[in-house]
């Protein structure tokens, strides 16, 4: 569960990663709290390498889950704030109470939105965050890959690229699901999209922290029904 990303002790669970009916990606990886700590990753790209090549994650330099962080820090903020409300005996009415109440959801669907949606990441920032230093030994300089979270999902993306003899005429925008043909600039080069893939794993304690998120969301909405009504009651 997501509060137990929250303790001093956080599990190290594997997972397999792997093209289904092809070779073209196998291995695994190792969560670890907010971190995916290990990795070890077989990649068949014959565009890229007849051969083959490996690349692993080592747990002095993880891959960090911002999604995940971003999405622990959001649930601190919310205990916090009922632990606010515990300890404040000031409160003069349910109004007051009810302030609080959004202020929890607020943060309670913050965190969830960060763990529901698959971060969109364009390639050009994945370049430039500096994550594809984690890869030891680094990628292929045409190779892009990209871990993120989506729901109880660990997706890793895979892009190929080539670069251009000279700036494209008329660059294709961005589309969300087809990112193939995309150009950009990076180091003083133009770079085109040729390829992408996806590959994912279910992670169970993702799966139980959007169902508790979810839980309590709805108990906040119950309470700000029950304050609505009381309200409704006290002025009459």
């Amino acid at each position: 569960m997501l509060l137990g990303f929250l303790g001093e002790v956080k599990p190290q669970d594997y997972f397999m990663l792997s093209t289904p009916n092809s070779d073209t990606l196998k291995g695994y990886v190792a969560v670890e709290g907010e971190n995916i700590s290990k990795a070890d990753l077989k990649f068949k790209l014959p565009k890229v390498s007849s051969s083959g090549f490996r690349v692993f994650i080592r747990e002095h330099e993880p891959w960090k889950l911002k999604q995940i962080q971003d999405a622990i820090n959001y649930l601190q903020l919310a205990v916090e704030k009922v632990e606010e409300t515990k300890a404040n005996c000031n409160l003069s009415s349910g109004r007051d109470i009810s302030k609080d109440v959004e202020e929890i959801t607020s943060f309670l669907t913050k965190g969830k939105s960060r763990l529901s949606l698959p971060d969109k990441t364009p390639v050009l920032d994945m370049l430039s965050s500096g994550d594809q230093r984690v890869f030891k030994p680094g990628l292929p300089d045409d190779v892009v890959a990209y871990f993120c979270v989506n729901s109880d999902k660990l997706v890793l993306s895979i892009y190929t690229l080539t670069t251009l003899p000279v700036p494209p005429q008329n660059s294709k925008q961005p589309q969300e699901n087809d990112p193939v043909g995309q150009t950009f600039e990076y180091n003083n080069k133009w770079m085109e999209i040729t390829s992408h893939f996806e590959v994912d794993c279910s992670i169970p304690r993702l799966s139980d922290s959007v169902l508790l998120l979810g839980a309590a969301l709805r108990l906040c909405q119950q309470l700000k029904d029950k304050f609505a009504v009381f309200s409704v009651l006290v002025s009459r």
